[in-house]
């Protein structure tokens, strides 16, 4: 299989009927962003990469579907607000295919003992991040400068303080045990 790289990506997607009649209709209109998601025991992947609308403060997906008749790229547009995205670059020196052996260099220096087998990864403003989970729903997030290949964070969390993040009755009432422990 062919490495895959953020460059690639947006190459290819950019050679499509939908993307070109997007940009003849948004010329302003830039890449700002990837969200990818890779069930490494399942060996299945998501791909979506976002588009900024700068006029109408928008974004627009273009998700990657594959069946075994054919590929496309479907596009979606969310009616959310934003106010700016930055444009993301895209050669980059930790790119889509170098993520798990970079996320396995960061579970090493941080003596995390982790067998990933879901990796749910977003490039945004020049940053991976990456939220990595196990069979056991155990949880890591790994932070990676894509330019420098350098680790900003790395850290093991519980089920339970992802669900209180989410702002969900299951963290509140984790919380109440807590506190009461």
């Amino acid at each position: 299989k062919d490495p895959m790289k953020i460059s690639s990506l947006v190459t290819e997607l950019g050679e499509t009927s939908t993307h070109q009649d997007f940009k003849r209709e948004n010329p302003k209109s830039y890449f700002g962003a990837g969200f990818f998601i890779f069930d490494l025991a399942e060996k299945a992947e998501k791909l979506q990469l976002d588009y900024f609308l700068i006029e109408e403060e928008e974004i627009v997906s273009f998700e990657f579907l594959e069946s075994d008749e054919v590929s496309s790229w479907q596009m979606k547009k969310h009616d959310e607000k934003i106010a700016i995205m930055k444009e993301q670059v895209i050669e980059v020196k930790i790119d889509i295919d170098d993520l798990e052996e970079a996320v396995h260099g960061a579970f090493r220096e941080k003596n995390i003992l982790m067998k990933p087998n879901k990796l749910i990864a977003i490039l945004k403003e020049n940053i991976w991040n990456v939220t990595v989970m196990d069979a056991m729903l155990g949880i890591a997030r790994v932070k990676i400068d894509c330019q420098s290949g350098e680790v900003l964070e790395c850290g093991k969390e519980s089920l339970m303080d992802f669900a209180r993040v989410k702002g969900g009755d299951l963290g509140k009432k984790y919380d109440a045990v807590k506190k009461n422990i």
